[in-house]
């Protein structure tokens, strides 16, 4: 994954970018990613964003399934044309040195949690996410 970074303050930036995910066998899935930064606090970062021009390409058996490391695949061949609009995306990186932005996130460990979905679906559940994070944050103070 590939971030451009823009319009850094001190707990929120802009990201936009493309990404490539590639099972064990060779299959590809790639787009192009954008979104908003914004810090969680207690060195939490979370990047809400959405995916656009999403392609499903079976490279490797043409077995036309997307297979995990060690178990678990899915059907590549997603109803509809692609490449496929309006999904979400939600990647979170502990960033326990610094301030917000002043570390290099390269080679870092991250979770990734991710859905292809119709697009008025995705607006309803990146208003969800912001709903959970204004919770989250109430419950801390």
């Amino acid at each position: 994954m590939t971030i451009d970074v823009s319009n850094i303050t001190a707990l929120t930036a802009d990201g936009a970018g493309t990404f490539n995910i590639t099972d064990a066998d060779g299959d590809t899935i790639d787009g192009n990613i954008s979104g908003q930064w914004v810090s969680g606090g207690g060195g939490i970062i979370f990047f809400n964003a959405l995916l656009d021009g999403v392609t499903l390409t079976d490279n490797g058996t043409q077995d036309g399934t997307f297979d995990g490391p060690s178990a678990g695949s899915f059907d590549i061949d997603l109803p509809g044309d692609g490449p496929y609009p309006g999904a979400w995306i939600q990647l979170m990186i502990r960033n326990d040195g610094g301030t917000f932005f002043e570390s290099d996130f390269g080679d870092a460990s991250v979770q990734v949690d991710g859905e292809i979905l119709p697009t008025p679906g995705s607006l309803a559940i990146l208003g969800l996410g912001g709903l959970t994070m204004a919770r989250a944050g109430r419950r801390r103070s």
